[in-house]
């Protein structure tokens, strides 16, 4: 079993970092939505009430930081996982991936989920899903699947 003595969540985003710590501590939260564009006048602000079974395990901890100006030194971290991170990001797939390269330990594992769903803001960085193996090996990586 993987079990990891610390394990960080690192976002930039201070509100879902605290709405995480929250339900992980037991809390339930009411949050209000405001879809665009709103279908009528009765989905202009949905609330949502959430909570989660789920409790913070021992070792897990929240971290307020950028992605790409991790606070980490050199060959410092032995596993990353990013989800939904680097089509929104504003520099290339192949600049993200010598950077997280920089962090991990030789042999350190990086496992990416989400869409290369590109923003406009990030278009230009946007890569093919056929790019993807070359891209990442220039960044340092091998892909395992």
């Amino acid at each position: 079993a993987f079990l990891p003595h610390l394990s960080l969540a690192v976002d930039i985003n201070p509100l879902l970092l605290c709405v995480a710590k929250r339900l992980l501590a037991g809390e339930s939260l009411e949050l209000v939505e405001f879809p665009s564009p709103a279908r009528d006048s009765k989905s202009v602000a949905v609330q949502h009430k959430i909570e989660t079974q789920l409790r913070k395990p021992e070792g897990f901890e929240f971290l307020f930081a950028h992605a790409l100006n991790l606070p980490f030194k050199k060959e410092s971290l032995d596993f990353v996982f990013t989800p939904w991170l680097i089509d929104i990001l504003p520099i290339s797939i192949e600049e993200f991936s010598k950077r997280l390269n920089y962090y991990l330990k030789p042999g350190g594992i990086w496992i990416n989920s989400g869409p290369l769903g590109y923003t406009d803001s990030a278009h230009a960085h946007a890569v093919a899903a056929d790019q993807i193996e070359d891209v990442l090996s220039r960044g340092g990586f091998k892909l395992a699947f």
